[in-house]
């Protein structure tokens, strides 16, 4: 029965949108309103002299039993949102705010409680929208960016493709904390990023362009990045949104959609590592094996490929890749670590390893000319060779650093081959 020295709620609590209880210090219900009754489908007169505690959700109570003890303790009002059973044992999210009051030394609290359960099913359904689009985002094999139209580009968001591309942290690049997404693209092409992107702006329309960037592995890199402006309603330029892939990446897709490329260059760094991977652990099992890895530099070619575009530049990479696969057996691995840097994985038996004879085969397929737009390149190569006989302490990252290495002796001695054996 409602306690006689307990007031009720006040004489309007019924016309109320929210449910009003009344505890005591024992935190049971003494008086309730009829919000309570029609909002939660329970009897007031039966819920007299019962725990609240009851009527929450079994995993809240502990949060509402904090918020209360709160009041008890310091009089501050306090809030939480909590689950309400309601009389057909459903759950609805509620909102609980709970004022401590005295009458006669005797303390009561009056806990106001406001039906959320439309509101919150609203954020949860926003909360798992968030979370598919920026799974999404993340499953790309790029990084996609907003930023601001500055040329150092500070990143106001970017995606967890980030990592793969720049070797960066995302929260390494977003509002400069570490650098700046600018400080990575390589100085000799900073200005055509910035004009060319500065142009389409201008006209409002989408840009694409291929640059280099150096990465936190001090890599260089080259990247295809295509977005556009974002404008407010008055037409002020707010942002910049897009996409930033690996170029090598971008090509593969591309030659996979329209067929006219040989299929094995379109391995990810990953699945080049893991094919090499394999061929180093099978030196182990078979003592006559030797696995040969070319890293091939194209001379000449990096400094006709700023600002020609994609399109041209991806028909060169595809010549390119026919070209290599024209010279090489078709159980050969080749893969594209950059449009001028390629790697041949080889396997063979150990009579037949001839470094300079594949070298020369593969210099003598460049002799001609490679198109690039309307261009003649006669490119040239420096080539770097790693010859593994023992795969046992030999990883796959430690052999594309040798021939990479090989290869850079190679090319500041002018040209031909340089070879490794371990």
């Amino acid at each position: 029965m409602a306690s006689a020295s307990l007031p009720p709620p006040p004489v309007d609590a019924d016309l109320l949108p929210q449910a009003v209880l009344v505890l005591d210090e024992h935190n049971f219900i003494r008086n309730g309103n009829r919000t309570w009754g029609s909002l939660y489908a329970h009897d007031v007169a039966r819920c007299l002299g019962r725990s609240l505690f009851q009527y929450i959700h079994p995993k809240d109570r502990p949060h509402a039993r904090d918020a209360l003890e709160k009041i008890w303790e310091t009089g501050v009002v306090s809030s939480c949102v909590v689950r309400i059973l309601d009389g057909g044992s459903a759950e609805r999210w509620s909102e609980l705010h709970m004022r401590c009051h005295g009458v006669d030394g005797k303390p009561f609290a009056t806990v106001s409680i406001t039906d959320i359960n439309e509101r919150v099913g609203e954020e949860r359904q926003l909360l798992a929208h968030h979370r598919s689009i920026n799974g999404m985002l993340n499953d790309l094999p790029g990084m996609v960016y907003r930023c601001r139209n500055n040329p150092e580009w500070p990143m106001e968001y970017v995606s967890e493709g980030c990592v793969e591309l720049t070797g960066y942290q995302a929260r390494d690049i977003i509002q400069s904390r570490k650098l700046s997404y600018g400080s990575m693209i390589i100085g000799e092409d900073k200005d055509h990023v910035w004009e060319e992107v500065q142009n389409a702006l201008r006209e409002h329309r989408r840009f694409e362009l291929t640059y280099r960037i150096r990465t936190a592995r001090d890599e260089i890199k080259w990247v295809w990045e295509k977005g556009k402006g974002i404008y407010s309603a008055e037409g002020e330029l707010t942002g910049i949104e897009g996409f930033i892939t690996d170029f090598g990446r971008q090509v593969a897709f591309s030659r996979m959609r329209d067929g006219s490329a040989p299929g094995d260059y379109l391995l990810s760094g990953t699945q080049f590592s893991s094919r090499l991977a394999e061929a180093l652990e099978a030196l182990g099992r078979d003592g006559d094996l030797r696995v040969l890895l070319f890293c091939i530099h194209l001379d000449r070619f990096e400094r006709y490929m700023a600002g020609v575009g994609y399109e041209k530049l991806t028909r060169a990479q595809s010549h390119i890749g026919t070209t290599l696969r024209s010279v090489t057996d078709p159980a050969d691995v080749l893969y594209a670590s950059q449009p001028n840097r390629w790697f041949i994985m080889q396997r063979r038996p150990a009579a037949d390893v001839d470094v300079e004879g594949s070298a020369e085969t593969i210099g003598d397929a460049f002799l001609a000319p490679v198109s690039l737009g309307d261009r003649q390149i006669y490119v040239g190569t420096s080539i770097g060779c790693v010859v593994v006989s023992d795969g046992a302490g030999v990883d796959a990252r430690r052999a594309i650093r040798r021939a990479s290495r090989a290869m850079s002796t190679c090319h500041a001695a002018g040209g031909a081959v340089e070879a490794v054996y371990i």
